[in-house]
């Protein structure tokens, strides 16, 4: 009993005296951990001096992008304009960093894993990394060309660099309004390399479980179809790579479309149906007789000023186009017919005073909203077949 009690008492003592010791050590080798991954970025920084394409290369530097749509705000057609808040990565390989990687032991194209990051200025701005210059066209937004075009850029243990880049930006593009308001654009965002394609291709031929390996980012495909502004609506957003020719030099085009179709229903409700019902009050004076010419003159000018006071209105919501968009011709069938009104109540008050005008006023009463909702007819199927 004696013996074994003494037994137990050593078992504990040793045990506590080795606990602490054992910690400690666990705990010294967590810092040699962290250190020994901070020397070796360090390491590899300084060998870095791969910013000049290599002479000798014999492919271009493919640059698989990822361009992910995180906000449209606003779309002007006015002024031929659009907002959009984007998350950028370019990825691609350098042979010259898996040599490198190699060298040093820390190459692992199996189990792929991130190896170091710098900022933008310390990897391209001091001439470590080759830059592939890639710069969106027709942005408006004002861009410091050093420090503005990546967050950071990325080292993978396969030889795979990653550039990120989130912002928000205005651009330019295209507008055909010709079916304004029922009209749908295509909104582009290219981007451009200052590389021929002897240097940079864009490819987006590598999957996207590839490229999900190398890049943390769950939505690599837009999946927000519907609703992102008040006045539009996202229909489509495809991807692909166009090619760029320019005198004898040869690019490579990276272009995201963006499908949107504007919702019309507040020039429904805001435009045609008052100016329908201002038409159906014009009208209405063929229901007074032929005599009371200035009540029913009063009333015809009236409803024609009102037409030009909502075509006024629209001054702010179309540029000076040099073509008749849909609501314009909606607009100046309506004044045809709101004009007319008054020319035809100065004629039958005339013929009422020499002969019996009833059965033409019952015609004019007839003819006129009929003539006027086919001409609406008329032109809807005209616009809506030749654009």
């Amino acid at each position: 009993m004696l013996q074994s009690f003494v037994k137990t008492a050593l078992a504990v003592l040793l045990l506590a005296a080795f606990t602490p010791q054992q910690a400690a050590a666990d705990a010294s080798s967590l810092p040699s951990h962290s250190n020994g991954s901070m020397l070796f970025c360090e390491e590899l920084y300084e060998r870095l001096n791969f910013f000049y394409p290599d002479e000798n290369m014999t492919e271009p530097f493919r640059i698989a992008p990822i361009l992910h749509i995180d906000d449209l705000s606003r779309i002007d057609g006015r002024h031929f304009e659009f907002d959009v808040g984007y998350l950028l990565y370019l990825t691609w390989q350098d042979p010259r960093v898996t040599e490198l990687l190699k060298e040093l032991g820390r190459f692992d194209d199996v189990d792929v894993k991130w190896l170091c990051d710098w900022r933008q200025e310390d990897a391209w701005g001091k001439k470590k990394l080759f830059d592939p210059t890639i710069e969106f066209k027709k942005r408006e937004t004002e861009i410091d060309f050093n420090t503005d075009r990546a967050d950071y850029i990325e080292v993978y243990s396969d030889g795979t660099l990653v550039a990120r880049t989130k912002d928000f930006s205005t651009f330019r593009s295209t507008f055909d309004l010709r079916l304004f308001p029922f009209d749908s654009q295509t909104l582009r965002l290219t981007l451009e390399p200052e590389f021929t394609t002897d240097i940079v291709v864009f490819d987006t031929g590598i999957s996207l479980q590839q490229l999900q390996t190398w890049i943390p980012l769950q939505p690599l495909k837009e999946e927000f179809h519907g609703s992102l502004t008040p006045e539009w609506e996202i229909t489509d957003i495809r991807s692909k790579v166009e090619d760029y020719y320019q005198i004898d030099l040869h690019y490579s085009l990276f272009v995201k479309e963006i499908e949107v179709r504007r919702k019309a229903g507040y020039y429904l409700v805001r435009i045609f149906l008052p100016m329908i019902f201002l038409f159906a009050l014009c009208w209405s004076v063929f229901w007074i007789h032929p005599s009371e010419i200035q009540a029913k003159v009063n009333v015809t000018i009236v409803a024609f000023l009102s037409l030009i006071a909502y075509h006024l209105s629209l001054s702010d919501e179309l540029p000076r186009v040099n073509y008749l968009t849909f609501i314009d011709a909606f607009i100046f069938l309506s004044y045809l017919f709101t004009g007319s009104a008054t020319f035809f109540c100065i004629l039958l008050h005339n013929l009422h005073q020499s002969m019996n005008t009833d059965r033409t006023v019952h015609y004019v009463r007839l003819l006129g909203p009929v003539f006027y909702l086919a001409g609406i007819s008329c032109l809807t199927l005209y616009y809506l077949a030749v654009y």
